[in-house]
């Protein structure tokens, strides 16, 4: 006779494989056969339960078992990096991601990855670390599918959140999210807000066509860096109601019109490699109307603010087309105005240093 406390399931595979044994056994009477993935076998008359199964990476096979695991059940897999190292994808053929999600990281370490590709036809989500003053995660592998990318912040507690990089050649469709530490968006006046960094045109999928248009998300004071000069083609892929900002990763002359991004401010993005950075915009700024953020009463609204970085703008900044346009700082971080302004509408400071 078999003793049912001494039966173990050590994945999902291998319960799947071994539910007649379990029929035989009588196990199928006890619910669920493993506490650790909290399921009842299908074979056994119930469906795989709703549960998120965390694994431990040592190795890229690891990141196969889980995106195998996440396809059998349907469920979301979650992995990170033993220590936060970084782990190339590149060694093993990874299935593709089908059917439940993946989500790498859990706010707790750095788990960068690299090289390889990921297919991801349902949800990625990247949980990058909390708290200050790490820059380990990064993701150099290439995306591919017609599934999502998520970079999710909405569950941190800390006032300082870490950024994250996107590297690899992406091609995914599905979009991406990019979501901030503020559960009802609106404004930060007490926290540093750090962005998800593009580190070329590559890691923006579609980049130069018109399927980037719209294609990022920014929500609850979602952050984008570019690792380049940070240009018009960018503002356009981010949806009309985003709710953020835009933050230099290098210094940008490219003109940046923002008439369609009422909620999304300029700002400066941090870089590891210097000591208080500062990213200088030198070309045309194009302001928004009709934003929330309106204190002074005027049509027009140049929004700055957002980011770990100083932004100096060097361009000068006037009234839009005749028009009095006030200037309103609405993230926290620090601008410098350094060009020869002549806007009428009123300046204030709402959170930040100008």
């Amino acid at each position: 006779m078999t003793n049912r406390s001494s039966v173990k399931v050590s994945g999902f595979d291998t319960a799947k494989r071994q539910v007649k044994r379990y029929r035989r056994a009588g196990l199928c009477a006890i619910g669920p056969i493993a506490t650790a993935i909290a399921a009842v076998l299908p074979g056994c008359g119930g469906a795989w339960a709703a549960s998120v199964t965390t694994i431990t990476a040592t190795s890229a096979q690891d990141y196969a078992t889980a995106i195998t695991d996440a396809n059998n059940t349907g469920n979301t897999v979650t992995v990170i990096n033993q220590y936060g190292a970084s782990i190339s994808l590149g060694g093993v053929s990874l299935p593709a991601l089908i059917n439940g999600g993946l989500q790498i990281g859990d706010g707790n370490t750095d788990s960068p990855i690299t090289d390889g590709t990921i297919t991801n036809n349902t949800t990625l989500t990247f949980v990058p670390l909390q708290g200050c003053c790490s820059s380990a995660d990064k993701d150099t592998t290439n995306i591919a599918g017609s599934g999502a990318v998520m970079v999710n912040f909405a569950n941190y507690n800390y006032t300082w959140y870490e950024g994250f990089t996107l590297a690899g050649t992406n091609t995914y469709t599905g979009g991406t999210s990019i979501v901030g530490p503020l559960a009802t968006g609106g404004q930060c006046t007490d926290c540093v807000l750090d962005a998800v960094t593009l580190a070329s045109t590559a890691a923006l999928p579609g980049y130069g066509t018109p399927a980037a248009n719209g294609s990022i998300a920014l929500t609850n004071l979602g952050g984008l860096a570019t690792g380049y000069a940070l240009d018009q083609t960018t503002l356009n892929a981010l949806t009309t109601n985003s709710v953020g900002f835009v933050a230099l990763g290098a210094d940008s002359a490219n003109n940046l019109d923002f008439t369609n991004l009422p909620q999304v401010s300029l700002g400066a993005d941090y870089d590891t490699t210097l000591v208080n950075p500062t990213w200088t915009y030198s070309g045309t700024l194009t302001p928004t109307s009709g934003s929330p953020y309106v204190s002074q009463g005027a049509s027009y609204q140049y929004l700055v603010g957002g980011g770990t970085g100083t932004l100096t703008i060097a361009s000068n900044i006037g009234d839009y087309k005749g028009t009095p346009t006030e200037l309103d700082a609405v993230n926290t971080g620090y601008t410098i105005l350094s060009g020869t302004n002549t806007f009428t509408g009123g300046m204030t400071v709402q959170s930040g240093v100008v």
